[in-house]
């Protein structure tokens, strides 16, 4: 394998560190590492000033071990990438790296990403921002109530509210219009950190935990409003579109697991075919008369897993 070139890595490091806070290591001339913590990903780095399809095509898949770097990627070029499972970086930010702890899938960047980390280091996303921006884009116009009715619908406290909206519009990502009215901007920057944030900052911190079903259950909320159910991942996509048959269910609950467990007749099992999450939102969405949790965070769900058939259903749920 030809020698690396040092400074497209140098550069990719810094886009990996201070854009996506990750923490890396050049070793060897030839690793990429990635983490401090078990587990640690060791990736085969090759590097190219440019590379065309031709050359794409030619690269070896290496087991999702493989590490492509370069100037600038072309959207062939990243598609024939892609499809062949191997995993890149390029200067301005565009990625592709999908591991059970990595998510990075950045496309249509077409300006330095190094000029534009400023405002996404300003924006460092918390589990309450992120669940800010969750209701922000479910429901633009939750955007402009009060301070303490947005803190009702997002779980989040006043004081935080007020301060992450100024945030927003100190850093550009919100404007007020003529008619004083405030809008999102930038969104597919804020998109971008959201996905890369939502699972290890949120979504992993509502987990209840998995249990067996019985394939005669049809779960379904409580008669006595105990609790309720949104289905959500593939199985929303099931029960949208009639398209795709889950064998595993994802759903957030409201209310009590004890009586949800009891009624569905559920046993604990680290491997089974129920995956139960606490529902965190507090806003009306279109979805909840099926029983599917909003639209919106479904589609993070779908983006955001390692299922190559669930990424490609997101887009039915939210477009970009």
């Amino acid at each position: 394998m030809k020698q690396p070139d040092n400074h497209l890595i140098s550069t990719v490091l810094d886009i990996l560190e201070n854009e996506f806070t990750l923490q890396c290591e050049f070793i060897e001339d030839k690793f990429l590492k990635i983490g401090t913590t078990s587990p640690i990903r060791k990736f085969q780095v090759i590097t190219f000033s440019s590379l065309s399809v031709t050359s794409a095509e030619m690269i070896q898949e290496n087991n999702g071990d493989l590490l492509v770097i370069t100037g600038k990627i072309g959207k062939k070029v990243s598609e024939v990438l892609r499809s062949k499972g191997i995993f890149f970086v390029d200067t301005f930010g565009n990625a592709f790296i999908r591991t059970e702890d990595i998510f990075l899938d950045i496309r249509g960047r077409t300006k330095s990403a190094l000029k534009n980390h400023f405002n996404s280091e300003k924006i460092r996303l918390e589990k309450m921002g992120i669940q800010l921006l969750i209701a922000f884009f479910s429901n633009p116009d939750i955007l402009n109530k009060n301070y303490r009715e947005i803190a009702q619908l997002t779980g989040c406290s006043l004081g935080y509210v007020s301060k992450f909206i100024k945030k927003l519009r100190a850093t550009g990502f919100v404007v007020k219009s003529e008619t004083g009215q405030l809008t999102m901007v930038n969104k597919h920057e804020l998109l971008q950190r959201l996905k890369f944030e939502y699972r290890t900052s949120l979504k992993d911190k509502h987990f209840v935990g998995r249990y067996e079903m019985n394939e005669n259950v049809r779960l379904q909320n409580s008669d006595c409003e105990n609790y309720s159910i949104y289905f959500t991942s593939g199985k929303a996509v099931e029960m949208k579109f009639g398209d795709l048959h889950e064998k595993i269910t994802e759903l957030y609950l409201d209310g009590e697991l004890k009586d949800f467990i009891k009624i569905n007749r559920l046993i604990p099992d680290k491997n089974g075919n129920l995956i139960v999450y606490q529902k965190y939102w507090n806003f009306e969405h279109a979805s909840i008369i099926e029983n599917i949790a909003p639209d919106f965070i479904v589609y993070l769900d779908l983006i955001t897993s390692a299922d190559p058939r669930l990424i490609d259903a997101a887009e039915g749920f939210y477009e970009e």
